[in-house]
C-alpha cells in the first residue's frame, strides 16, 4: 500500500511539473516578440 501510494504520489508531482513547464513555455512563447 505504501509502495502504490508513493507511485501515485511521484506520478502527481511529474504531471504538476510538466503541466508548470507547459505554462511556462507557452507563457513565454506569447509575451516575447
Amino acid at each position: 500500500m505504501a509502495k502504490a501510494n508513493n507511485m501515485t504520489t511521484m506520478f502527481l508531482n511529474l504531471v504538476l511539473m510538466l503541466s508548470f513547464l507547459l505554462i511556462v513555455s507557452m507563457a513565454e512563447g506569447r509575451f516575447l516578440p
